[in-house]
């Protein structure tokens, strides 16, 4: 049974492999983060969370600093958000300052939203004022889920391989 007040946001670690596991398989059966070899992922699960960690203190040369969390419930990790701490042109066009996928299995309860609520939190303790998010024009979940959370759409003409993209910008001044 899962109580969404209770929902948490939990650096990556071991200690929530099996689910993780799910939410991968779940992933790569909707072909996302296929980037992710499952096997490889499975068979050195510690060096992957190493690796999720690192990307706060030692980002790869291009990229920027990312806090990655998982979003854990119940002890069940429900899907993963991560918040990038500087925007490239890149991100700037796709990407935005916070990403997130939740679990097939729990989508439409709620979850996305209070994940977004508790990672602008995170954002505003790295020093964020604003976040930048996109979506998908037909992904009408995550735009309510933005909305939801106080992000005023800013665009809606960025055009990228063929995917319409929304823009919305989250103010986080007002966040304690």
């Amino acid at each position: 049974m899962f109580v969404l007040e209770e929902t948490i946001l939990k650096k990556p670690s071991v200690l929530y492999k099996d689910t993780f596991l799910e939410w991968l398989s779940e992933a790569h059966a909707e072909n996302t983060y296929i980037f992710w070899d499952y096997n490889t992922v499975k068979n050195d699960f510690q060096s992957f969370v190493d690796s999720q960690l690192s990307k706060e203190i030692m980002c790869p040369i291009g990229n920027v600093p990312e806090s990655v969390y998982w979003i854990i419930n119940n002890n069940v990790m429900l899907g993963r958000i991560s918040i990038r701490h500087q925007l490239t042109d890149k991100l700037r066009e796709k990407g935005g300052n916070i990403g997130y996928q939740i679990s097939k299995s729990y989508r439409g309860k709620g979850f996305a939203t209070k994940a977004l609520e508790l990672a602008l939190v995170e954002a505003k303790k790295i020093g964020l004022n604003e976040a930048l998010l996109t979506t998908d024009r037909n992904n009408y979940a995550s735009q309510r889920v933005i909305l939801k959370n106080s992000g005023e759409l800013i665009s809606d003409l960025n055009k990228l391989n063929d995917h319409e993209l929304l823009k919305y910008l989250i103010s986080i001044n007002h966040i304690n």
